[in-house]
């Protein structure tokens, strides 16, 4: 995003950040801009990008941006009339798009939406998605508008999901079946979780990342733990656990499985696109995200893996409370909830070297069979 002092060398637009939002905000509703080919060296990245709608034709230009602390503190264009491929000397078109398809990484790959941002949708600067003063990839922003829309997620209060959960991980921790019947309430804009009928069918499991408790339906309280991640400490691949393990361990993913990819815009999470990956046949976009030492979650680095529609079908961590053993989670089965999008089948194995997933054991099986949004 512009600076506080930005500096403008365009010749028709007026100074300062200010001037910026003022000329944009006069440009009309239809007004667009597509990013072509990028380059960045040190603090300057370029931008060969169209712009349209807001002009007689399209216009092409390249711009320059500088950089400081994550800021645009400075900015140079040089735009031209676009002339048709046909009425061109060469023949050839004057812009192509290779953003559409290459691999993203590094500063240069987060430019991507960044023209948009400046030329077209300054008149909302303020309110853009964006880490570290950078607009958000624009593979995470596919994905968002894939799971039901950034502004959906924001109105979300509450997901309520009943299902199953199973699979060899609660046999080797001496908690077989304690899941078999899940009924959970998340809260979408802070992390907590209650599980109704935990341990049950007149009790409930609150989560938090601070405190666990189970509780009756009335609220007073039968046992709880604070500062749970703790009890983990020294636990081996079969150190048995009791109810309070279990409601932290799945409190803290249940809420990060329902609240992705919403998630990934929380503050302080950042994300980076990584290479292509392949697949069951299928070509997989991948961001890797970097999480805040205060979310509850399974690792401070995890791997999210997206279709070309921009569905979430894998999910690689190495989970902390588990000993940091590598695991892909692999998501099946999208179904669309008062207008966002969640996986009701999901399963947890094993990945051998080079990321290759193992089919057995199963760790871990999540069927969701009812899903309601408030």
């Amino acid at each position: 995003m512009p600076a506080p002092d930005y500096v403008q060398h365009n010749a028709f637009i007026p100074p300062a950040k200010a001037g910026l939002r003022g000329f944009i905000a006069d440009l009309p509703g239809a007004a667009g801009y597509e990013p072509g080919a990028i380059v960045a060296e040190g603090d300057l990245v370029t931008v060969h990008g169209r712009d349209s709608g807001g002009f007689d034709k399209p216009l092409l230009g390249i711009d320059i941006f500088r950089f400081e602390d994550g800021l645009v503190v400075e900015h140079w264009d040089v735009p031209q009339d676009e002339v048709a491929a046909q009425d061109t000397v060469a023949g050839n078109p004057m812009f192509t798009n290779p953003q559409a398809s290459w691999p993203t990484g590094s500063r240069g790959s987060e430019m991507r939406g960044l023209g948009y941002a400046l030329r077209v949708g300054a008149r909302h600067a303020d309110s853009v998605p964006h880490h570290g003063g950078l607009p958000m990839t624009n593979l995470l922003d596919l994905v968002l508008e894939a799971h039901g829309g950034l502004q959906r997620w924001r109105e979300a209060r509450t997901i309520h999901a009943k299902g199953s959960i199973g699979g060899l991980l609660w046999t080797l921790r001496g908690q077989q079946g304690i899941l078999a019947t899940a009924d959970m309430t998340v809260d979408v804009q802070q992390q907590r979780v209650v599980f109704e009928g935990f341990t049950g069918p007149e009790l409930r499991g609150v989560f938090t990342p601070g405190r666990v408790a189970i509780e009756s339906r009335d609220g007073e309280v039968v046992t709880e733990r604070t500062s749970p991640r703790e009890a983990f400490a020294g636990h081996g691949p079969d150190t048995p656990w009791d109810q309070l393990h279990v409601l932290y361990f799945a409190g803290y993913a249940m809420w990060n499985y329902l609240t992705a990819p919403y998630l990934l815009t929380r503050p302080g999470v950042a994300v980076e696109e990584l290479e292509p990956w392949q697949e069951a046949g299928e070509n997989w976009r991948r961001l890797r995200a970097t999480f805040p030492d205060a979310l509850a979650t399974h690792a401070r680095e995890q791997i999210f893996y997206y279709n070309t529609a921009g569905l979430l079908r894998r999910h690689d961590y190495a989970a902390d409370v588990l000993g940091g053993a590598p695991a892909a989670h692999l998501c099946e089965k999208h179904v669309t909830v008062s207008g966002l999008v969640f996986p009701t089948h999901r399963y947890v194995l094993p990945i051998q070297e080079e990321g290759r997933v193992l089919a057995e054991p199963v760790l871990v099986t999540i069927d969701l069979t009812e899903i309601s949004v408030a």
